[in-house]
Parts: C-alpha cells; structure tokens; sequence
C-alpha cells in the first residue's frame, strides 16, 4: 500500500515536472543522472592533462634531439599529439605577448584543467549527489 502511494506520488511530480523525492534524506529524482557525465568529463580533463605534459616531454627530446623525428613511429606519435594539442595551444599563444624561444601556453592549459578539475570536484560536484 506505501509503495503504491510512494509511486503515485512520484508519477504526479514527475507529470508536473517537480523533482521527485520520496523521503526528506533522498536524492531527487533525475540529479543521479548527471553523476555518469561528470565522471565522464573528469576523466577526459585527466587524460588530456597527461596527453599536454607528454606533449611537452615529447617536444623537449626532439629539441635535444634525443629522438630522431624521420623514424615512422616517433612521426605518428608527435602527429597525434600536435592534432590533439595545437588547437588548445594556438589561441593561447595569439593572446600571450611574445616570449622569445619560451612556450607557456601548455603550463597555462594545465592551470586551466586544474581550475576546471577543481571546480567541478568542489562545487558541482557535491551539488548533484
């Protein structure tokens, strides 16, 4: 009789379109659907930080010329990165003043990803669950 009432109750609010709750400490209805995309998006904030700071390794041994780019592997791997990275890189690079030889725009998207990481860690996070 309670679980026929409870699901009465949940089908009005959801016709209405109230979040549905069906005692005062449990989640609304719908806020554990966001849980799936904001592991999603942290995940892929982690993974593209380490895809700049190997982007950054990888540019330094060619710099010093540790690795030899005309190798077919090596030519693959730093064409991935410079697909993955340049688009971020090129716009932060317009709007920073010229630095000489010194590149910055990768420690300044990894400051960005920390920014995101932590907002979303602390703000949003706690909000959805």
């Amino acid at each position: 009789m309670e679980s026929e009432r409870l699901q009465i109750y949940a089908l009005a609010h959801i016709l209405v379109g109230e979040p549905v709750s069906t005692s005062p400490g449990c989640s609304q209805h719908g806020r554990t659907d966001m849980k799936p995309l904001i592991e999603v998006l942290l995940f892929l904030l982690d993974a593209y930080w380490w895809i700049v700071i190997i982007a950054v390794i990888v540019s330094w041994l060619i710099a010093f010329n540790v690795i030899n780019t005309r190798h077919h592997v090596v030519a693959m791997i730093t064409d991935v990165l410079w697909r993955l990275t340049e688009p971020v890189f090129r716009p932060i690079r317009n709007l920073m003043p010229n630095l000489g030889g010194l590149d910055l725009s990768p420690l300044i998207v990894l400051l960005i990803i920390y920014v995101l990481e932590r907002s979303i860690v602390l703000y949003v996070y706690p909000n959805v669950f």
